[in-house]
């Protein structure tokens, strides 16, 4: 008799915060992960226990190995549903999921969902002005600046550049290939949130806006901070970007699964779709919804996809995952008074223990502070998401008690820099 299992693509990789694996071992299920080369290493933080999870590794354009890796798993277990977690495996999962006749976003969401391009030509109501350009195209005539660049298949930040001019637009435009593929775009005023989606069936079941924190530096776009729930958005302009989101997944076709999509809302109130992913969202935006609603929002995703009956309530205590500043220098390391709150040096632990209690009315509490380089690693100018040094994460009966908490625990977090 074939034992059921679940196929999980970049199931090690989006180890940080997901839960997904534990969730999938507790179901009785084995676990078959499609991951990129060089991620095993990351399997022990993923939740991977011997006997329950079996791996292949390749890139996410491999689709010989991924389809003949799904047929021979096909015909070995009694495959229960399959989830991409990470922009790489994007159109070859929904590829994956349509031959082998499970259920996914689609593979015309994820097609979308894979390229801005085809972000803006689909929803052009809700898009910024932009031009489809390459490097050896050069930069359109009669642009207003401040403007973006933005690689059309690139993903987490990468690629995304702001330019103030023209002299700056063509430096920036020199860093890509001669015939990489580009959004110039206008460069939109305003405030930033995400949505977080689960569909079933082509209908949402869930959504939830998450109030963005972000920072340009060098040029370059970072997220620096969540805020779940949202406090700094009118209830009405939360229920327009709630319209505007059902909208672009009728229009992607998006059918199961969960989403994570950016939007801008502008000074004079108009929403701005800046891009969408047919993926969980990234960070600590999960663990987010965990201490906010004491429930693992990953339950209702993997019911999403494999057909069964799938809600998630909204969110009840305030929670923030915000990063720490850092001047460059060679990190030596991190102090607090705080007992009990260890400092995780991810990249040497490769391990983040996700265990939370939940009580609504608890006061404000420091959980962890994870760091994303290692002792002695030299630090160089903010300049993208791989350059920012680390973060908190903090959680409160209230708005108010949040953002107090988070001054007075940030005053006591002393980072040491040394001299190059």
């Amino acid at each position: 008799m074939r034992n059921q299992a679940f196929i999980l693509f970049g199931g090690y990789t989006r180890s940080l915060y997901h839960h997904f694996i534990p969730l999938l071992i507790k179901m009785g299920m084995k676990v078959l992960v499609i991951d990129l080369p060089g991620s095993e290493s990351l399997r022990n933080d993923a939740g991977w226990e011997p006997g329950m999870v079996e791996a292949v590794f390749c890139d996410g354009e491999d689709l010989p190995t991924i389809l003949a890796t799904c047929k021979g798993w096909e015909e070995s277990y009694l495959l229960q549903g399959a989830l991409n977690t990470i922009e790489e495996f994007t159109y070859s999962s929904a590829i994956a999921i349509d031959y082998l006749k499970l259920k996914g976003p689609g593979i015309k969401a994820c097609t979308i969902a894979s390229n801005k391009a085809l972000q803006r030509a689909y929803f052009e109501q809700w898009s910024p002005a932009y031009r489809y350009i390459t490097q050896r195209e050069g930069l359109p005539q009669g642009c207003p600046y401040p403007s973006m660049l933005k690689a059309t298949n690139r993903h987490g930040g990468s690629g995304v550049i702001r330019v103030n001019s023209e002299a700056e637009a063509l430096v920036a435009l020199s860093s890509f290939e001669p015939d990489e593929r580009l959004n110039f775009e206008e460069y939109v005023v305003g405030s930033d949130f995400s949505i977080e989606t689960i569909v079933s069936d082509g209908e949402i079941v869930f959504q939830s806006l998450t109030e963005e924190d972000n920072l340009y530096s060098n040029g370059y776009h970072m997220e620096m901070g969540y805020n779940i729930p949202a406090v700094g958005f009118e209830p009405a302009l939360i229920e327009k970007a709630y319209d505007i989101n059902r909208r672009v997944h009728e229009g992607m076709g998006f059918q199961y699964g969960t989403s994570h999509a950016e939007y801008r809302i502008t000074q004079s109130g108009e929403i701005r779709l800046i891009e969408i992913a047919a993926r969980p969202p990234g960070d600590g935006i999960f663990a987010l919804y965990q201490l906010s609603t004491g429930k693992l929002i990953e339950e209702s995703v993997l019911a999403s996809v494999m057909g069964r009956e799938a809600s998630y309530p909204l969110p009840l205590r305030y929670t923030k995952q915000t990063w720490l500043r850092h001047e460059p220098g060679i990190l030596q390391g991190i102090d607090h008074p705080h007992e009990g709150v260890e400092i995780n040096y991810f990249p040497e632990s490769k391990r983040h223990p996700r265990e939370y209690s939940f009580d609504a009315a608890q006061p404000p509490t420091l959980r962890e502070i994870v760091l994303e380089h290692r002792k002695g690693e030299q630090l160089g100018e903010m300049a993208g998401q791989g350059s920012r040094l680390g973060w908190v994460i903090i959680d409160a009966p209230s708005p108010q008690l949040l953002a107090r908490g988070t001054e007075e625990f940030l005053d006591t977090i002393k980072v040491s820099m040394g001299e190059a």
